[in-house]
């Protein structure tokens, strides 16, 4: 599961900021959102991000004029926490649902200048001595010479002495699955550099409890830093849904010719007309689930190269100076991600039941909690042997359940 998700945003900026984000965030679906440079008040922050996560709760702090400001928002339905609001970020208290241990985390944001001081600061309060502390943000520091890119590429002495404290407060540096930079300056040839300033930081008690997790580092170019995400692999076994189909597939052409093909190859029978029938139907749904299959990994690559293609293009001149030809090119595409987004929504909508709103509303996020809150609630989370003992992996309540009814 993708637990949490942190990017320094730059500022919240107008309507493609929020889209931006937007959609970011719903496409990994995280527990525990973690903002810094909001450069906004807290009031602007929280009814920035309440259109968003409107069921979410949330905690923000002001920025310091032109630059600062945080944000953490997490799902009350995994989390219940208390938030603090502290020099060095946003500190929250948390237990999360299926786990044992609660989890201390610190949403930081480090100044650029007079790192030291700042530090220094931190190392002495009693904030990193807390049990179960994750640290997760923007550090402002790199821990050695390679995660520098580019021809400035040199030694950051304040480096050392994070990697210092981190060993002796059983802090672990959790390592990016791919190592590449979260930060870069947008510029091009002798003049690009680039960093990896973005980071999760965690006590080795929560590993020890919860397992390694995994960090990796997201491609968007909302900001100039990229989003970090911490995924910890699902420990109980997936339950897929029931079968349903997706209308919107009838405007693929492919599946039709399939579809038709597949009805043909199979001749009906004077003697088993109603077999027949039943037999096609059955075919139909098994080659319909497999061909969703492939259509999901197919439109999931093909908006990735649209992001790809729309950024470089964005990127590459202003808007005031484009040809129409350019103009046409960047419509098309956002047309194409459109009608892909609206077959995610359309697919969400079946699995939450939700039936009685229409298809084009843009309620993703509604449906998504629908269809989960559906599955939370028909789900045993929990169950309690003759002895008394909690058991809560699936493998453990199913066998549970088998040998209270073979009694």
């Amino acid at each position: 599961m993708t637990f949490l998700i942190s990017m320094n945003i730059r500022g919240l900026g107008a309507g493609p900021k929020f889209l931006a984000l937007k959609h970011i965030f719903f496409s990994d679906l995280p527990k525990i959102i973690f903002i810094q440079e909001t450069m906004h008040s807290a009031s602007v922050t929280l009814a920035f991000f309440r259109r968003m996560f409107p069921f979410w709760h949330m905690v923000a702090t002001d920025a310091s004029g032109l630059s600062g400001g945080l944000a953490v928002m997490w799902d009350p339905a995994w989390i219940n926490a208390i938030a603090f609001k502290c020099y060095a970020g946003i500190l929250i208290s948390a237990s999360v649902r299926g786990q044992s241990i609660s989890i201390n985390m610190l949403n930081i944001y480090a100044p650029c200048r007079d790192r030291s001081p700042f530090w220094e600061r931190l190392f002495e309060s009693e904030l990193l001595d807390m049990d179960s502390l994750m640290l997760a943000g923007d550090l402002n520091v790199t821990l050695n010479a390679e995660e520098v890119w580019g021809d400035g590429r040199k030694h950051d002495p304040l480096g050392d002495r994070l990697r210092k404290e981190f060993l002796h407060r059983n802090l672990v540096d959790i390592p990016q699955r791919k190592r590449m930079p979260t930060w870069d300056n947008k510029r091009m040839g002798s003049a690009f550099i680039a960093k990896r300033l973005d980071r999760f930081v965690i006590k080795s008690d929560i590993i020890e409890g919860w397992g390694l997790p995994l960090s990796f580092t997201g491609d968007d170019a909302t900001s100039d830093h990229r989003p970090i995400f911490l995924v910890w692999k699902e420990v109980a076994p997936r339950f897929g849904y029931s079968f349903k189909f997706n209308r919107s597939h009838l405007e693929e052409q492919e599946f039709n010719d399939i579809i038709r093909k597949k009805w043909k190859e199979i001749k009906e029978s004077d003697m088993a007309l109603f077999s027949t029938f039943r037999e096609k139907i059955h075919s139909l749904k098994l080659i319909t689930k497999d061909w969703q299959i492939r259509r999901k990994h197919k439109i999931g690559q093909r908006l990735a190269v649209i992001k790809r293609l729309l950024r470089d293009a964005l990127n590459s001149s202003s808007i005031a100076g484009m040809s129409m030809e350019k103009r046409a090119y960047i419509f098309a595409l956002d047309k194409e991600k459109q009608k892909i987004l609206k077959e995610e929504e359309v697919t969400w909508r079946l699995k939450s039941r939700a039936l009685w709103l229409r298809e084009g509303d843009r309620n993703t996020k509604y449906f998504h909690k629908v269809a989960n809150a559906r599955r939370n609630i028909n789900t045993i989370w929990l169950i309690k042997d003759d002895e008394g003992d909690s058991i809560h992996s699936q493998e453990g309540i199913s066998a549970e359940a088998v040998k209270f009814f073979q009694k």
